[in-house]
């Protein structure tokens, strides 16, 4: 999971009290919710699944905010109807030399972790990959996000990071759109020196969906 975490990250060079009845200010094509069957789901009823987001750091506890939640039926399917983050989430689209971004105003929410409850407990933490973790570390050829814009706006260009043992190339023409956004990552070439990925928006993709539970 950290894994995944980290190379979205390094694709979208992303960092990043709210009422999850609240509905999103959408579009026609923005994705209103996420839904899906889990392949490898054996957990029984009443388990959740809260769209987490630490919002401060302390020791006595993280604050945490709960973005959007759904349940997992017993056949593994899922509903999370998606709402929108508070404000106080949201910031620009960060600059990345080799990409334009056609409107540097637009503010975003990135989210890619979907943590499992039951009885109140975090138990493990759900995913959308082509292959499970188990057999793949990088989840295979595609990896999803979800990310949240305040309006449309299009990322193209190539975004290049990493450093003189490995360059980690991002390919980008995206069009996001008021609202959720469903972003597919497909590895294009993974080797020693290079990692290249491709990045576009598919709100009507339907993806491999897996969990893993903690130790």
């Amino acid at each position: 999971m950290r894994f995944i975490v980290l190379i979205l990250c390094l694709i979208l060079v992303l960092q990043s009290c709210s009422d999850s009845s609240m509905e999103p200010e959408v579009n026609e094509f923005s994705l209103r919710a996420l839904e899906g069957q889990i392949q490898n789901y054996n957990l029984g009823d009443s388990v959740e699944i809260r769209m987490n987001r630490i919002h401060s750091i302390r020791p006595d506890g993280d604050s945490i905010v709960v973005v959007s939640s759904g349940v997992i039926n017993k056949d593994g399917r899922f509903f999370i109807g998606l709402a929108k983050p508070p404000d106080n989430m949201l910031q620009y689209y960060p600059v990345c030399t080799g990409i334009e971004i056609s409107d540097n105003t637009a503010m975003v929410y990135l989210h890619s972790s979907y943590i499992l409850y039951k009885n109140n407990f975090k138990i493990g933490y759900m995913y959308c990959s082509e292959k499970p973790l188990n057999e793949d570390s990088l989840g295979g050829s595609y990896v999803t996000g979800l990310l949240y814009s305040d309006k449309g706006f299009i990322v193209s260009g190539d975004c290049i990071n990493g450093d003189q043992t490995k360059k980690i190339i991002s390919k980008n023409n995206r069009h996001h759109y008021k609202g959720w956004n469903l972003i597919i990552h497909s590895i294009i070439e993974n080797s020693d020196t290079l990692f290249i990925t491709e990045s576009k928006v598919d709100n009507n993709f339907t993806g491999n969906w897996f969990v893993a539970l903690y130790d």
